[in-house]
């Protein structure tokens, strides 16, 4: 039999009469297990919450966005657009902003949004943010037809149907006054962003143009084709980047968006385009903030818990030290020594992240599917959510035994320092 594995069979279950000992092999496991069950659902949430966000915030708004040197796209940029193969659809966007009239007494601000309907859905997915009304863009081409915010109609008392006051700019001889318009609401999207539900009012250029004789700003959608890989070299390249994504705030796929806006970077040289994370910052900087600073709390409490480990190697070296110097001086060599322990530390780190990591993903397919916690009513979204991918499980699982592995060979070192003559005559 093999020294080493002999050691470590003899070693392990050894303590017995160690009080001590015991009572920190106890807790070196109890630690690594909750350590394990920590990191791996808390990452599973935080990334479930992430891409809930993103996934809402990117269907309202593409993949990118250009963003014209003038006020508006000329012809060029939109013939570039429709002969580039690398791009899926795009939609070309006109904004302008308005007053909302209501009964003469209050005026709220609000932005008009002018869009080809077939084109903005193809390039969004804001088709299914549409909770009430219709989702046909025929119907909402028609004339002062227009598609508004959940709470843009709470606010304002309006329903499905009805009408609705906007005041328009009119400059006649140097004078502003404001025209009256009447718009109607054909449908009532819900986005979770009070950005959208509350100040957007979304309609054809149709009903844009006979509002407005020109925009105060546009900018294009663009959706490139993006092939997705499902190999599980990609999956495990892709779960090892979602992780990353929670240190460095970066969006997983972001960097195959930042390699294709590069590229069309080179047809539209005079204009800005950038990645769909950029539109929001305001949503986006703080997440990316706050998910940074929870996963290194988390890393904090699993290197606190690596102590426990560390120091029952230590101790189990001391308390044997008789036994190493006897081994040592019949021929063992200081390597295998070394490795009954690492295996010893190994098995606690393999047994305990291994039952932490399956708790936590049993709790989470716990959360994911029954609905046992709801979250309050100003969240846009209503329950927890959980990303439970098993290649993320994987590589935190992973990533913990290696440090476990690589830690302990600090107390081995103890070893290598012994004067086993001096111990032998004690």
């Amino acid at each position: 039999m093999n020294l080493s594995f002999f050691i470590f069979r003899k070693y392990l279950w050894s303590h017995n009469n160690e009080s001590l000992i015991r009572k920190i092999f106890g807790l070196s496991f109890i630690s690594i297990f909750a350590s394990t069950f920590t990191l791996c659902l808390a990452i599973s949430l935080m990334l479930g919450f992430r891409t809930a966000i993103y996934k809402d915030l990117k269907s309202l708004s593409g993949d990118a966005v250009i963003l014209p040197n003038n006020q508006s796209l000329n012809k060029s940029v939109l013939a570039s657009l429709k002969s580039n193969k690398k791009i899926k659809a795009f939609s070309c966007n006109e904004y302008h902003p308005a007053i909302l009239s209501q009964d003469q007494e209050s005026f709220w601000p609000i932005t008009i949004t002018g869009v080809v309907f077939e084109d903005f859905f193809e390039t969004t997915s804001f088709q299914r943010k549409i909770k009430h009304g219709s989702t046909s863009y025929d119907y909402l081409n028609q004339l002062n037809m227009t598609a508004v915010g959940k709470k843009f109609c709470e606010q304002n008392n309006l329903s499905l149907g009805e009408q609705f006051a906007i005041l328009k700019p009119k400059i006649v001889k140097k004078k502003v006054s404001f025209e009256e318009k009447k718009l109607m609401i054909g449908a009532i999207f819900e986005t979770g962003f009070d950005d959208y539900d509350q100040g957007m009012v979304i309609c054809s250029k149709r009903t844009f143009d006979s509002c407005f004789k020109k925009a105060n700003h546009s900018n294009a959608q663009i959706k490139f084709n993006i092939n997705q890989e499902s190999s599980n070299l990609i999956k495990l390249k892709l779960g090892f980047e979602k992780i990353l994504g929670l240190i460095s705030g970066r969006e997983h796929e972001l960097s195959i968006l930042i390699n294709k806006i590069f590229l069309l970077k080179n047809h539209l040289p005079k204009h800005k385009i950038i990645p769909w994370t950029q539109i929001s910052p305001g949503i986006i900087e703080p997440l990316k903030f706050e998910q940074t600073m929870i996963f290194l709390i988390l890393m904090l409490i699993f290197l606190l818990s690596l102590s426990g480990i560390l120091s029952f190697v230590y101790l189990k070296i001391i308390s044997k030290k008789k036994d190493i110097a006897i081994l040592a001086t019949l021929g063992a060599k200081n390597s295998d020594l070394k490795k009954s322990f690492m295996m010893i530390a190994g098995t606690i780190g393999f047994t305990g992240s291994m039952l932490g990591s399956t708790c936590a993903f049993l709790a989470g397919y716990i959360l994911k599917n029954n609905h046992l916690i709801k979250l309050p009513s100003n969240y846009f979204i209503q329950r927890v959510l959980v990303d439970l991918d098993p290649f993320v499980f994987f590589i935190i699982f992973a990533f913990i035994n290696a440090i476990i592995i690589i830690a302990c060979t600090i107390p081995l070192r103890t070893i290598d320092s012994m004067n086993f003559s001096e111990i032998l005559k004690n």
